[in-house]
């Protein structure tokens, strides 16, 4: 995966973790991102995982995580908000830190 950011729409988001070979994080995936780049502390962005808003109507959980305030969920109907984009890579938990590659 690249290391750019981007802030996109729910549509916008799958598009670019799948064209970075990633999938969109599930709500119960959300590591606390402190300082991983981007800016992207206490920010939110899009989950893959659904839920239902108080009104009982069908939406997605957008995520903020930090060291501070720990993380939230919101259940978010409107799928064009545009947020921070945050991908997952199954693959990618198999690959050494920097500093376990051999020089």
């Amino acid at each position: 995966m690249d290391s750019s950011c981007y802030s996109e729409s729910f549509a916008g988001t799958y598009d670019v973790c799948a064209a970075q070979g990633a999938r969109m994080c599930r709500a119960s995936e959300s590591l606390v991102p402190n300082n991983s780049g981007c800016g992207y502390n206490n920010v939110f962005f899009w989950s893959q995982t659904s839920c239902m808003d108080g009104d009982g109507n069908e939406g997605i959980y957008a995520v903020r995580a930090s060291l501070w305030s720990g993380v939230a969920q919101e259940c978010r109907t409107d799928l064009t908000q545009v947020l921070s984009v945050r991908c997952c890579c199954d693959a990618c938990e198999a690959v050494p830190p920097p500093s376990a590659l051999p020089p």
